[in-house]
């Protein structure tokens, strides 16, 4: 797992975003004094399995055309997600450069509703506070 802060410029320095909680759909988005938290991957692997690793092109799963991808059968470059077609994209089934969404069939598409953020491979954690014994 790997935590990524967000703030006005970063990951992306051209665009601002925002983090969304995929259970309750609650943002938080990035002020000048304060940043969010966001989730790159969880790689969940049964005891004694060893973690993933990148074939002779960078790809971390199957079917990929292309470099640095990690996912499904994604078509480009440096894609975090499936099925998708260009190059630093963040979601799944999208077509275009740049996008964190899911399912955006067109690159001129520059808005994505938070409803596109929750897929089925969406994995909700739930952080339970640690009880308290006398």
């Amino acid at each position: 797992m790997r935590i990524l802060p967000i703030t006005l410029s970063t990951p992306f320095s051209k665009f601002s975003i925002s983090t969304l909680d995929p259970g309750t759909l609650e943002m938080c988005t990035p002020t000048e004094a304060t940043s969010c938290q966001s989730i790159a991957v969880i790689e969940c692997l049964p005891e004694g399995i060893p973690k993933c690793t990148p074939d002779a092109s960078g790809n971390i799963g199957n079917g990929n055309i292309g470099s640095n991808n990690l996912g499904h059968n994604n078509n480009g470059n440096n894609n975090v997600g499936n099925h998708n077609h260009g190059s630093n994209t963040t979601g799944s089934e999208n077509w275009g450069d740049n996008l964190v969404c899911n399912n955006i069939q067109d690159g001129g598409q520059d808005t994505c509703t938070v409803t596109d953020l929750r897929t089925t491979d969406t994995i909700v954690l739930k952080v339970h506070a640690p009880s308290h014994t006398p």
